[in-house]
């Protein structure tokens, strides 16, 4: 038996994602990029919850499946980690007014459904990268003060259901030709 979970934890770190859904195993690993006091914030966030569909800033469909991640102003602290990416179901993301660092994730793209990616006052850096053109559903995006220091993607004109972009007080080095010519804006 000894062995048999030396094992399990060799082969996953993690044993008690193996019962979980990927949306479950997502927004845990998630948390586990907070600090300590940000993780605190998110208690019902464990495991062995009933259904992550009651844990605090999640909405479901009616398949359980995770498709709003609502957590503004909570003072969370720590970095976005890229397995947020595996919400496939995921069409609002709203993490503004925290304190989250580093960079967007590059594997944000993947979120295909989402329409609302709201990261506004956070301290967040980098570029804002071309990949998040491939997000063709998005309504609206909103990086206000924040500390991005680049241009804006041409390839954002692929996003043309985008109605309202705020990338107000970072350091944006130019705005792409046609860019305003986008219909939805």
């Amino acid at each position: 038996m000894m062995t048999f979970l030396l094992l399990l934890f060799m082969v996953n770190p993690f044993p008690w994602t193996l019962c979980l859904s990927e949306d479950s195993k997502a927004l845990l690993i998630f948390k586990r990029n907070l600090t300590p006091d940000s993780q605190t914030l998110l208690s019902s966030w464990n495991a062995s919850a009933q259904s992550l569909c009651t844990w605090i800033g999640t909405g479901c469909d009616r398949f359980q499946r995770v498709t709003i991640v609502d957590l503004p102003s909570l003072d969370l602290d720590g970095t976005i980690h890229p397995n947020i990416s595996t919400l496939g179901y995921l069409r609002r993301l709203d993490l503004k007014k925290n304190m989250l660092k580093g960079n967007i994730p590059l594997s944000l793209d993947n979120l295909i459904n989402l329409q609302q990616l709201l990261l506004e006052t956070n301290y967040l850096s980098g570029t804002i990268h071309a990949k998040l053109g491939n997000l063709t559903q998005l309504i609206i995006m909103s990086l206000f003060i924040t500390n991005f220091n680049s241009s804006i993607p041409s390839q954002l004109k692929k996003c043309q259901n985008l109605s309202l972009i705020d990338l107000g007080n970072n350091f944006i080095e130019s705005i792409p030709p046609k860019f305003g010519d986008m219909q939805s804006l």
